[in-house]
C-alpha cells in the first residue's frame, strides 16, 4: 500500500484496513463469504447515496471517505466497491484501487462482468504487472468476446509479455470482429508479427518466421485499403453466401489457423444447407477457438440438422463439462442444442429435459424458443405413446 501522504490519506488507509478485517472475518465464517442481510444492505444503500453526489461530480477526495463508511456497514455492497475502485484509479491510488477490483470480483462470484476484470487489468497494467493484468483481460474476453476494447488491451498485453504469437491471433480477431479500429489495430499489429518473426527465427523455427514476415509485409501495406475479407464480409451481410464462399476458401488455404476466416465459412456453408462441409469447418474453428461456447453450440446444432445425431450428443456431453465452471448461463444455448441432437435421435423424453435445462438456465434468450421445444418434445411423446396403443389394440 502507497504511504500515505496526509491526514486524509491516513484516515483512508485505516478505513480500508478496517474493511479488510470485515472481510477476512466474514470469509473466516464459513468457506464463502456470507451475504450482507437485507437490512444491511438497505443501510448501505442509503449511505452511497450520500456520496453518489460527490461521484457523479467527478468530486473523488470527498467521495472516498464515505464509501468507506458504507462498505463498514457491508462489505459486499457492489455499488461502492465499484465506484470506490474508480475514485482510488482517478487519484492516482493504483494499490488501493487493485485491491477494490479483487474484492468487486469476489463479491460478485459468478455474475462478476467483464469491466470488473477490464478494470482489474487497467490497474494492473498502471502498477506494472503485465503478467496477471493478462490474465484478467483474458478473463475478460472470455466474458464478452466481442468487446472491442478488451480485445485490443489484451493484444497490447500479450506483446508486453513476449507471446507474440498470440497477440498477432489477438490483433486479427478485432480486426475481424471491430472495422472502427483499423487505423489504430493495423501498426499494432504489423508490430507483433515483426517481433513474432524475430522471436521465431531466434528459436530456429523459420518456416514459422516467414509465414508471420509475410503477415508483416500484408499489415504493413494495408493501412487505409480494403482486403480481401472485407469484401467477403460485405458478401455475407447482403446474403451472398454463394460469392463468399470461394473467397474464404482461397482464405482458408492461405492462412488455416485464421479464425474468423474458418468461422464465416462455417457460417457461409451452414446457410447454404451444406451442412456436412460446415460441421468440418466449424470442427475446425474450435480446434484454434476451444473456449468458443456459442460456436461449440452451433456445432452441436449443426450435427442434429445434418442427421449426425450421436456426433451431437457426444459434443454436448463434452462440452457440458468443459464449460460448466463458466455457469449455468453459458450453458443455456449448449443446452438448447443438446436438445436438438436428442431430438434427431428420436430420444424425445431425454429431448425435453434437455429443452427445459435451457428454458431454466438463466438466459433469457433461450427461455421462449426451449419452452416451445418443451411443447414440441411433448407432442412427439404424445404421438408415440398413441402409435404403442393402436400396434396394441392390431390396428
Amino acid at each position: 500500500m502507497l504511504r500515505p501522504r496526509n491526514i486524509h490519506d491516513m484516515r483512508w488507509t485505516a478505513r480500508l484496513a478496517l474493511l479488510g478485517l470485515l472481510l477476512l472475518a466474514a470469509a473466516a465464517a464459513g468457506e464463502a463469504r456470507a451475504e450482507c442481510s437485507p437490512g444491511q444492505q438497505q443501510e448501505a444503500d442509503l449511505a452511497y447515496n450520500s456520496a453518489f453526489q460527490f461521484i457523479n461530480a467527478g468530486q473523488w477526495e470527498q467521495a472516498v471517505p464515505r464509501l468507506l463508511s458504507t462498505l463498514e456497514i457491508c462489505p459486499d455492497h457492489i455499488p461502492s466497491l465499484n465506484a470506490l475502485g474508480r475514485a482510488y484509479k482517478e487519484l492516482g491510488k493504483y494499490a488501493e484501487a487493485k485491491l477494490i477490483y479483487e474484492k468487486l470480483i469476489a463479491a460478485r462470484g459468478q455474475d462478476a462482468e467483464a469491466g470488473d476484470y477490464a478494470n482489474l487489468g487497467t490497474i494492473l497494467t498502471y502498477l506494472k504487472n503485465y503478467k496477471d493484468a493478462r490474465v484478467a483481460f483474458v478473463k475478460a474476453q472470455s466474458i464478452a468476446p466481442d468487446d472491442c476494447g478488451v480485445l485490443f488491451n489484451l493484444g497490447i498485453l500479450n506483446m508486453a509479455v513476449e507471446d507474440y504469437r498470440h497477440s498477432v491471433s489477438t490483433f486479427e480477431e478485432l480486426l475481424d470482429k471491430c472495422e472502427n479500429v483499423k487505423e489504430r489495430a493495423l501498426p499494432k499489429l504489423a508490430e507483433a508479427c515483426r517481433k513474432a518473426a524475430d522471436k521465431e527465427k531466434k528459436i530456429g523455427n523459420s518456416e514459422r518466421a516467414e509465414q508471420y514476415l509475410v503477415k508483416y509485409r500484408q499489415y504493413s501495406g494495408e493501412a487505409g485499403g480494403s482486403t480481401a475479407y472485407d469484401r467477403v464480409k460485405v458478401l455475407m451481410k447482403n446474403r451472398q453466401f454463394a460469392e463468399a464462399v470461394p473467397l474464404l476458401e482461397k482464405l482458408v488455404a492461405e492462412d488455416p489457423e485464421r479464425p474468423a476466416f474458418l468461422l464465416s465459412l462455417a457460417r457461409c456453408q451452414d446457410a447454404l444447407d451444406r451442412k456436412d462441409e460446415a460441421c468440418l469447418s466449424y470442427e475446425k474453428y474450435l480446434a484454434v477457438k476451444p473456449e468458443d461456447e456459442r460456436t461449440t453450440a452451433d456445432l452441436i446444432m449443426t450435427f442434429a440438422e445434418a442427421g449426425q445425431c450421436q456426433k451431437g450428443i457426444a459434443k454436448a456431453q463434452e462440452a457440458e463439462t468443459h464449460f460448466l465452471s463458466k455457469g449455468r448461463k453459458y450453458l443455456a444455448k449448449i443446452y438448447y442444442a443438446w436438445g436438438m441432437a436428442l431430438e434427431c435421435g428420436t430420444q424425445y423424453a431425454d429431448a425435453k429435459e434437455m429443452f427445459a435445462k435451457a428454458m431454466t438456465a438463466g438466459d433469457p434468450q433461450w427461455v421462449e424458443p426451449a419452452r416451445q421445444q418443451v411443447q414440441r418434445q411433448e407432442e412427439f411423446l404424445q404421438l408415440e405413446a398413441a402409435k404403442r396403443r393402436r400396434a396394441a389394440q392390431g390396428g
